[in-house]
């Protein structure tokens, strides 16, 4: 699991959604704002809207494999980036290996791994 530090402020989110770049996989979309402070962790979020998860307990669940999955390859990612990964309606079937493999290629396109 991932700490409270290392996940995204609300408030930083206006800033991510405008400002950020976006990159695109099959079943999920992220959306990367380079802070240029090089001291600082990098930030994740992930976002599940009812669309994709009409229940609450799967949306969390999805939340949940997601902070999971950046918790294990925290070493590789460089510092200073704060990350906002929205999932889409396939992200739901996908095992959790996929799912993994989904997050790394993603941060692998934005050059942050």
């Amino acid at each position: 699991m991932l700490s409270g530090k290392r996940r995204v402020n609300k408030a930083l989110f206006p800033l991510i959604l405008k400002k950020g770049r976006s990159f695109h996989s099959h079943n999920m979309s992220l959306k990367v704002l380079d802070t240029n402070d090089r001291d600082r962790e990098s930030k994740f979020a992930f976002v599940v809207s009812r669309k994709v998860a009409g229940k609450a307990h799967k949306r969390n669940l999805l939340r949940r494999r997601g902070y999971g999955a950046i918790g294990k390859i925290l070493d590789p990612i460089r510092k200073g980036f704060v990350c906002a990964f929205f999932l889409r309606k396939g992200a739901n079937d996908l095992s959790y290996a996929q799912f993994e493999a989904e997050i790394i290629g993603l941060l692998k396109k934005a050059n942050i791994i």
